[in-house]
């Protein structure tokens, strides 16, 4: 099984509050399993450090994937992060959006890459 990124969005983000990422409809016909990788710093405009739960909010044709955001504890000293969601159904044609949220009321300018991909292709 071969993955097929479907989307990327990269942007300097106020992370501390819930903030929309990544929003994406896959143009396709039947439904495909994905998941998305977060991107949280960059060398240049990093998380501050102090580490704590992180969020990540999927939301699928206006429903949030699993009724609850994926908690990541980041231990201190972490100013970057890369991280994989857990696979989640995408019926043909719906719209996905990611939101993320630090814990941390310091990470006001931090440089968020954002992935969409189809683990079905």
């Amino acid at each position: 099984m071969a993955t097929l990124q479907l989307d990327t969005e990269n942007a300097d983000r106020d992370l501390t509050s819930t903030i929309t990422v990544l929003t994406d409809t896959p143009d396709v016909t039947i439904p495909i399993l994905c998941y998305a990788v977060i991107v949280l710093g960059d060398g240049a405009k990093d998380l501050d450090g102090t580490g704590g739960n992180f969020e990540l909010t999927i939301q699928v044709d206006g429903v949030i994937f699993d009724g609850s955001a994926q908690i990541k504890a980041v231990g201190a000293g972490v100013t970057r992060l890369r991280w994989f969601s857990v696979p989640f159904p995408v019926p043909a044609n719906k719209v996905v959006i990611l939101r993320v949220k630090s814990p941390n009321g310091a990470d006001t300018d931090v440089d968020v890459t954002a992935y969409l991909y189809d683990a079905s292709a």
